[in-house]
């Protein structure tokens, strides 16, 4: 038991927190910084509650990094932060590349969407959610109802843990990059593989899909998009591997439909209403 929070301990001990900034963005406009700066920096809301929103390609040299509050948005294209990249309350952060040595936390009801560039970690917590489509990343870690969902992107080294609720969804990688990162999953948390093919040495063989059982193991099997797993796993504290086929779409009902189908039930109740007065 004391590896997994030796594990988490470590994910959080390389992850930005909330830390005093000397550099603010905090009067409700709209911002660039494509400059290199020396102190950590801070977008949040202004007085009145509105948004700040800062377009980020720079570089912050300092250990509190980049943190975004509030109701506050940061577009990020390019540039580097070494202190990592915070994310709380309901802030947005939009990554197309970038890098971040020291990680990427959303916490609160907070959203990252990471198209691409580097994060030494990725960390959920509270509410908050990530997602990434591409990129390099290595440990990936999700706690107090934190998610993380990952359908492309370099996973192939490190961790990826979830504790305490917290949900993680993988459902592609990177084509050249198999997933060998470690499973482990627990206290009431889940991890979510979408593919097909799956096998554990502990099961005995090949998988259906439903609940990976046993405490540990090795398990193999190809993602939706064809890159392979071969991850080593545990579980403990009541976490669940989930190994599931591709989601059903969902289906939205187009205009005509529905105006097909509001005819039909105008005529239908027309009709009921002549039937009775005959």
């Amino acid at each position: 038991m004391r590896r997994q929070n030796t594990i988490l301990i470590v994910l959080l001990a390389v992850l930005p927190h909330v830390s005093f900034a000397d550099l603010f963005y905090d009067d409700g406009g709209t911002h660039a910084l494509s400059h290199t700066v020396y102190e950590p920096v801070a977008v949040m809301d202004n007085l009145a509650g509105q948004s700040t929103t800062l377009n980020f390609s720079g570089i912050i040299d300092a250990v509190g990094g980049l943190g975004v509050y509030d109701t506050s948005i940061v577009n990020v294209d390019g540039g580097s932060a070494n202190g990592g990249l915070t994310a709380a309350n309901n802030s947005f952060v939009s990554v197309l590349n970038g890098s971040f040595s020291q990680g990427v936390h959303a916490y609160g009801d907070s959203t990252i969407e990471w198209a691409g560039g580097y994060a030494g970690a990725f960390f959920a917590s509270g509410g908050g959610q990530i997602t990434a489509t591409d990129g390099v990343f290595s440990d990936i870690g999700v706690d107090n109802f934190g998610q993380i969902d990952i359908s492309g992107g370099r996973l192939h080294y490190g961790y990826i843990l979830a504790t305490q609720g917290g949900q993680i969804t993988i459902s592609g990688a990177d084509p050249d990059y198999p997933v060998t990162s470690r499973l482990r999953v627990g206290y009431d948390a889940t991890i979510t593989l979408y593919g097909s093919d799956f096998w554990s040495n502990h099961n005995g063989g090949t998988l259906g899909y439903g609940e990976l059982t046993g405490p540990s193991g090795h398990l193999t099997g190809t993602l939706l998009n064809g890159v392979t797993v071969s991850s080593d796993y545990e579980v403990f504290g009541n976490g669940r591997i989930i190994l599931a086929p591709e989601p059903e779409p969902e289906i939205i009902p187009t205009p005509s439909a529905v105006l097909l189908g509001g005819l039909g039930l105008a005529v239908a109740g027309h009709r009921l209403r002549k039937r009775k007065t005959t």
